[in-house]
């Protein structure tokens, strides 16, 4: 056994007297009749649970905030794996201290007395792990009766009704709010009872005009301590209006340019809605890192405010960057730098690139490669706050699925933004694409009869102009757009190419994506996404009659709509759920020319539907951080218009495909890492097989179906690095 210094005996010896003397002065009971002196200075709390002994009204993370003590959790022993990672700290220290343990005893039973509940009962068991010399706390609540409002009544000081200083005009809109106020009446009342029905009349009223409006309350509780009648006291003060609007702190940026954010004008009623969206929007501007708002009366006859803006300016030129990953991209890095006061007027102007560059793609022998560089001009206040355009010339090089090939243009967008998540925008795109390599298959060997006709390689475009204009909105309410976990979005879009004549293709696109989150328990979260769309063709991208469509189908593939991959239908690889062909590869040698193919080449339709569910939750002796999921994707690719690739499916490419699966999430300071397996619950007889086979029987001219099938292509994995809904 090790010895101890005299120092640190004594330290030892004065703590487990401290744990004597907490655990026998206080009546709550210990559950493991252990020796108190086995608990010392390094005693740490491993988990704490709460046991409801009959009704249960807060949640676990509720009453934990309300307490001193904390826990190690179930992810303490993976933290201190992951300490020895870069961006990984060390996890804290959890002490367990009987003073603290009795302090919380006493802070739950305040917390249920002003919560409603006056004979709340709390006691406390503890039990100790001696090997590990951890301690597991489970706190014992009996809620007991709550206590209830049966009335509520408003007045002004002199105990007059409130509507009596109120102008004409608002007092229907009075009483309709306090006829509101008052289904509180026969619920459960509080001290957040309590302060809503004090503070939300003074919201009520600061909307309307009146900037200093005060309330106070009292209540009267009845003999048996369960039932309360309350009466709020308010005085509304003078109604004013705006006398000033001014902004205070500003250098570098036009006080003009903060100005006209600002909604509530020199005349208005005063309305702090209006005041404090005047904030928002100046902290939309990306110029302030401070803004905050007084108001003080100004010494005039007709009541009128003062409204100033204290702001802090923030740096105005960023670096930034990011990392991310894909299967079939590999690790894909990013970075811009900004500068967000250009030239004055609060303009941002930036320069900004992107790579996916295919190292460490998964299952796939030819990864996609994407490289884009381009600069923005962001212009904002036009004509109104939230209106601006941005005018973006941008440059990419890519090397997928589709083709390789250059793409130079021009974005320019006009975006209003009226909301948080609430946003609509027009885009106008003039680009011009030379395209070096498409990737219909080596169309020599004839592999476009998969498609039911034979694709010449020299009737391809190898210049394709886009001009087309995309109208699309933003619509959603999230708790945390950055972690969401209640609520929803919604993005829809409409795009349609412009004029006549000018672009290679043509056509009108309708699309549709949205996402909801609901939380199903304390700690289980259901998410959903669903994803429809189509595709009109017309004019050049028509095919002639009697044409089989295949040219102006492939030719479309850049907006064709596709379906599968780490955020769509999960048993299927980026785009290959639905009509794909095998990819081939020439191997010319002095004697022979042979063909192979390692990968499916996804076709798209001109319509599809797809969508996802899946149930997030922990995993058992981890935390928050790490969780699990399962899900149930589902969809259809398919082209219903006969003008286009009109033979038969022989291959069942086109009908709805489902599958199944589940994994593991963690949250880092990369962002968030999901791994997930799909299974295919119903594939189609090319998912089975290999490409190379496929096409080889193709060429041999032996039916494909009779080709061995491997049940091993039904599952598919998926890496990623950042949110998947």
């Amino acid at each position: 056994m090790p010895t101890r210094s005299p120092r640190s005996f004594l330290a030892h010896f004065s703590s487990t007297v401290g744990v004597v003397v907490a655990l026998s002065l206080f009546p709550s009971p210990v559950s493991s009749q252990f020796p108190s002196f086995l608990l010392d200075e390094e005693t740490e709390v491993r988990s704490i649970r709460f046991r409801f002994l009959d009704s249960e009204t807060f949640s676990r993370s509720r009453l934990l905030s309300q307490i001193g003590l904390t826990e190690q959790g179930t992810r303490h022993g993976l933290k201190k794996s992951l300490a020895v990672l870069p961006f990984f700290s060390e996890p804290g220290s959890h002490p367990f201290d009987p003073i603290n343990l009795q302090r919380d005893v006493a802070r739950l039973r305040e917390f249920y007395r002003g919560a409603g509940f006056p004979e709340a009962h709390i006691r406390y068991e503890v039990a100790l792990d001696q090997d590990r010399n951890l301690v597991e706390v489970e706190f014992l609540i009996t809620e007991g009766r709550p206590r209830t409002l049966i009335s509520v009544v408003y007045s002004d000081s002199s105990g007059s009704p409130v509507e009596e200083a109120l102008a004409a005009e608002i007092v229907p809109g009075w009483q309709e709010f306090v006829a509101g106020e008052k289904t509180l009446v026969g619920e459960r009342f509080g001290d957040l009872e309590r302060t809503r029905l004090e503070g939300n009349p003074l919201q009520w009223l600061m909307e309307r005009g009146y900037p200093f409006p005060t309330s106070v309350s009292g209540q009267r509780v009845d003999s048996t301590g369960f039932q309360t009648q309350l009466t709020v006291r308010i005085q509304p003060g003078p109604r004013s209006r705006v006398g000033s609007v001014e902004v205070e702190g500003v250098t570098s940026v036009d006080d003009a340019v903060a100005l006209r954010e600002i909604p509530i004008r020199e005349g208005d009623w005063f309305s702090a809605s209006q005041v404090n969206e005047g904030r928002r929007r100046i902290f939309r501007l990306d110029l302030f890192r401070i803004a905050l708002t007084q108001v003080a009366p100004l010494p005039q006859p007709d009541s009128s405010v003062q409204v100033l803006f204290r702001v802090q300016e923030a740096r105005s030129r960023s670096v930034s960057g990011l990392l991310g990953y894909t299967n079939v991209g590999g690790i894909a890095v990013g970075g811009q730098w900004e500068h967000r006061n250009f030239m004055g007027g609060a303009r941002t102007f930036a320069v900004s690139g992107t790579a996916e560059t295919g190292a460490l793609a998964l299952l796939t022998e030819s990864p996609d490669e994407y490289f884009r560089a381009a600069l923005s001009l962001r212009q904002p206040f036009v004509f109104v706050s939230g209106l601006s355009f941005v005018a973006s010339p941008f440059g990419e090089y890519r090397d997928d699925y589709r083709d390789r090939s250059w793409e130079a243009g021009m974005d320019g967008t006009l975006v209003y933004q009226y909301a948080p998540l609430r946003a609509v925008s027009l885009r106008y795109r003039l680009s011009t694409r030379e395209v070096l390599e498409y990737r219909v298959g080596e169309v020599s060997t004839g592999t476009g009869e998969l498609l039911g006709s034979t694709v010449v390689a020299d009737s391809l475009e190898p210049r394709m102009v886009v001009s087309a204009f995309t109208l699309s909105a933003t619509l959603g309410r999230l708790d945390d757009p950055a972690n969401p976990r209640r609520g929803f979005i919604v993005q829809p879009s409409l795009e349609v190419t412009a004029p006549l004549g000018l672009p290679t293709n043509e056509y009108l696109k309708v699309d549709l994506w949205g996402s909801f989150y609901q939380n199903l328990g304390e700690r289980i979260r259901l998410a959903g996404t669903l994803r429809a769309g189509r595709l009109f063709p017309f004019g050049g991208s028509v095919p002639s009659s009697g044409d089989d469509g295949v040219l102006e189908f492939i030719q479309l593939r850049d907006v064709n709509l596709m379906a599968g991959g780490p955020n769509d239908v999960r048993g299927w690889g980026s785009r290959l759920m639905g009509p794909k062909i095998p990819d081939p590869e020439i191997h010319i040698s002095e004697s022979d020319t042979t063909y192979t193919a390692s990968r499916y080449l996804p076709l798209g339709g001109l319509a599809r539907v797809s969508g996802a569910l899946e149930i997030q939750f922990p995993i058992p002796r981890f935390g928050s951080e790490i969780r699990g999921h399962v899900f149930l994707d589902g969809g259809r690719v398919w082209t219903p218009d006969d003008r286009y690739l009109h033979t038969d499916d022989p291959y069942d490419q086109d009908k709805v495909y489902y599958s199944a699966g589940g994994g593991v999430g963690i949250e880092t300071p990369l962002g968030p890492i999901r791994v997930s397996v799909g299974y295919k619950l119903n594939p189609s007889p090319l998912d089975l097989r290999d490409p190379g086979e496929v096409l080889n029987a193709f060429l041999e001219e032996r039916p494909i179906l009779d080709e061995k099938t491997n049940e091993w292509r039904r599952v598919r994995l998926h890496l990623t690095v950042g949110r998947v809904f």
